[in-house]
């Protein structure tokens, strides 16, 4: 009688303590490194995105992943499409897109040499980065790397030019002559992007 009770509270409980490690295999297999950016409020991190969902940008491009920030939130870390509207970087190629949020921040995406895409920190508005940081060196912003490509990324606030300057490289192989190609960009307060290195 004794083992056909452990028998069935065996069968009753195995079903659940799979679900359990099935989940913590997904978590850990899926769970980049949590980063933090500069923001005002918590960006995407909760909140579901934005209707106008598409495609990441197409082809290549390779950046960087995850890493520390100043303070704030990172928006989820795991694969996620760009919102078609609201781009600012308009190069097909692009490791890095920037999408402009409701509250006038930047909602910052990593993408791999397949196109894959990861979603990144929210970045505050011009407005807020320029009331905090008025003038003076430039302000780390974001620091880490690209979970597709593991290329390094780094978000600085340039307080003096109320820009925001991006610096990062193309996946590995995107270019046989240069394995290192950098991609630099920066970005005004009018959303308008600068390309530097590409």
């Amino acid at each position: 009688m004794n083992q056909t009770i452990r028998s069935r509270t065996l069968r009753d409980t195995l079903p659940a303590c799979l679900l359990a490690l099935l989940l913590a295999l997904v978590l850990i297999a899926a769970g980049p490194a949590v980063v933090s950016a500069q923001i005002l409020d918590p960006g995407p991190g909760g909140q579901p995105p934005p209707p106008d969902l598409g495609n990441p940008m197409g082809p290549p491009g390779g950046p960087p992943g995850s890493g520390n920030g100043d303070n704030g939130d990172m928006g989820g870390g795991m694969a996620a499409p760009i919102p078609k509207s609201n781009r600012i970087v308009h190069h097909a190629a692009t490791p890095i897109q920037l999408v402009k949020t409701g509250d006038d921040g930047l909602h910052l995406y990593f993408i791999g040499a397949d196109g894959s895409t990861f979603t990144g920190p929210v970045l505050s508005s011009f407005a807020a980065l320029e009331e905090m940081h008025p003038s003076g060196a430039a302000v780390s912003l974001f620091d880490g790397s690209n979970p597709s490509t593991g290329q390094p990324v780094t978000v600085d606030y340039l307080p003096d030019e109320n820009r925001i300057f991006v610096k990062t490289f193309y996946p590995a192989g995107h270019d046989k002559y240069n394995p290192h190609k950098a991609y630099d960009f920066t970005v005004d307060d009018e959303y308008k992007v600068k390309h530097v290195n590409w």
